[in-house]
């Protein structure tokens, strides 16, 4: 027997493994071959060292059944789809039994969530206010001043001290303020992102079961 007929017979033999794994294994024993040639032997001795072709056929077999790593793929996507099967249905027990406690707590959070939303709209609307009526009031009493010289009282030039202090204090909060705003409003933006995803998956996994 020479080695063509040799890896002929072996590749017969083995032909139910996937094509990967019977080229790998007749690569394998065909440099076992040329290493016992270099060695010194024959080519019908290289052969005449190893097992017939049956018996090592058999054991290669047999240990390939044995290794759940060289299954077949069809048969490891199917155990994969056992698996995944198995845990989708422990997670949809585990959240019916549990969905008294979960669904009060996430609500809880939503409206939480929701409430500082609000409150940083709050916060931006009392900012802008607090700059604009700081400005328009300084502007209001300048031009009462002067229509009305001794307002509320008091010299005209006081008055106009009172009114250029507001608009100088609104000017000078304008930029702190735009900054203010932005940091708070990347902040909504950060938090409603948050919540619609938070949404989106609570969705699509009830779209999935």
């Amino acid at each position: 027997m020479n080695k063509q007929i040799f890896l002929d017979g072996l590749r017969t033999a083995i032909s139910s493994l996937p094509p990967e794994e019977v080229n790998k294994t007749l690569a394998y024993y065909a440099e076992i071959i040329d290493d016992r040639i270099e060695d010194g032997m024959s080519e019908q001795q290289a052969i005449a060292s190893l097992e017939p072709v049956q018996v090592l056929a058999g054991r290669i077999l047999a240990e390939y059944g044995k290794n759940p790593a060289a299954q077949p793929p069809a048969q490891q996507q199917y155990s994969g789809r056992q698996k995944s099967g198995a845990s989708t249905a422990l997670i949809v027990v585990l959240a019916i039994l549990l969905c008294p406690i979960w669904m009060p707590l996430a609500a809880a959070l939503l409206g939480l969530a929701i409430g500082l939303i609000c409150l940083l709209f709050g916060i931006i609307v009392l900012i802008i206010a607090a700059v604009v009526g700081l400005a328009v009031a300084g502007v209001a009493i300048l031009i009462y001043a002067f229509a009305n010289p001794g307002i509320w009282g008091m010299p005209l030039t006081f008055s106009l001290g009172l009114a250029f202090i507001c608009v100088g204090i609104g000017i000078l909060l304008i930029f702190p303020a735009i900054a203010l705003v932005k940091l708070i409003w990347r902040g909504i933006e950060s938090l409603c992102g948050k919540i619609h995803s938070w949404l989106t998956r609570k969705k699509g996994g009830r779209k999935n079961e």
